[in-house]
């Protein structure tokens, strides 16, 4: 159980490590963080960006949370914020670029998720721009059905290399986000 919620945004976590490990040093560093407490109100990423740990010298430039990227449409994917938001941001923009390369040819709106995750702490307490990739609920959210064989496995890969894509579009030497 839990197989998608969140099973899958930490499977796809997961291989986005190894990927960045193959991948080789980049110019920007990168950060993967794993919070919890979620649904009980936020409170890992409450805690870590009310008092964020960073090696000296070293400050967050933006924040990208992926959370449910296994189910649903092979093709759907869902993002905040949008265009309808004023929180809409470059790294919103890579984005849109990056996930038609990956099979998703256009993101959907999951606006109404916006203050739900994690990324709405980032946003709130340091002030960095932020993208949250969800493919929305399905009839086994939360529930013990939410179960492995249901997970569409290529879609968390695609997922995965679409936020590498836009880790990489990260290091450019000048950033609009």
């Amino acid at each position: 159980n839990g197989a998608d919620d969140n099973g899958s945004g930490t499977t796809g976590l997961l291989a986005l490590a190894e990927a960045l490990v193959t991948r080789g040093p980049l110019k920007r560093s990168v950060m993967l963080i794993w919070v919890s407490g979620e649904e009980k109100g936020l409170w890992g990423s409450q805690a870590w960006t009310e008092k964020p740990w960073l090696p000296d010298g070293a400050k967050p430039l933006c924040n990208l949370n992926i959370d449910m990227i296994g189910r649903n449409a092979p093709d759907k994917l869902l993002i905040t914020p949008t265009k309808a938001r004023a929180e809409y941001n470059g790294l919103v923009r890579i984005a849109e670029a990056c996930a038609p390369l990956e099979g998703f040819p256009e993101l959907g709106s999951c606006d109404a998720y916006w203050g739900r995750s994690d990324h709405a702490n980032f946003a709130k307490n340091l002030k960095i721009p932020v993208a949250f990739l969800f493919s929305d609920v399905h009839e086994d959210y939360h529930k013990p059905t939410d179960d492995p064989e249901k997970i569409d496995y290529d879609k968390i890969r695609r997922v995965a290399r679409t936020v590498l894509r836009m880790v990489d579009s990260l290091q450019a030497d000048k950033l609009d986000l």
